[in-house]
């Protein structure tokens, strides 16, 4: 946990991904994955949600143990929710695990690696959360689940994991 300082507005378990041990912990790694960023120049870490999934990010916020509720910002012009935090150890973190800034364009599957076997459901579930959808099929009522990504090896690498 952090120090209490002056300095600081939120506080956090800034060692929560320290090591990936918990479904819990994997399971936002692959919804952040799927959904959070990271940016370099600023060290800081965040997720971006629609309207409608504010409650999801108050369990993002549950999860970490922050301090306040007032990190989750509002705005009008997307419509969306974020929470995005300085904080150079969970940057740390997350770049040592596999995170990079330029994620959109990434096709590395290197972090679905660093993710223990019995844990590596738990990635999935996030991953689906974050970027994947359930439907079910009108021609042959089917129902599907899928993963909505440009990141092929990261695919390849799941598929190879489920099948």
């Amino acid at each position: 946990m952090q120090k209490i300082t002056k300095q600081r507005k939120y506080y956090f378990d800034n060692n929560i991904f320290s090591k990936i041990d918990t479904a819990e912990k994997a399971y936002w790694i692959g919804f952040l994955y799927a959904d959070g960023y990271v940016c370099s120049k600023r060290k800081v870490f965040g997720v971006a949600l629609k309207e409608s999934d504010r409650a999801h990010l108050v369990k993002f916020c549950d999860f970490i143990k922050i301090n306040s509720y007032d990190c989750i910002r509002y705005s009008d012009k997307t419509r969306s929710y974020k929470v995005e935090l300085n904080d150079t150890e969970i940057y740390s973190q997350l770049k040592e695990i596999g995170f990079n800034s330029q994620k959109s364009y990434d096709n590395d599957d290197s972090i679905f690696y660093k993710i223990p076997n019995d844990l590596k459901k738990f990635f999935i579930l996030g991953l689906i959360d974050g970027d994947g959808y359930v439907s079910v099929s009108e021609g042959t009522q089917k129902n599907l689940v899928g993963i909505v990504s440009n990141n092929n090896k990261m695919l390849e690498a799941v598929s190879t994991f489920l099948c």
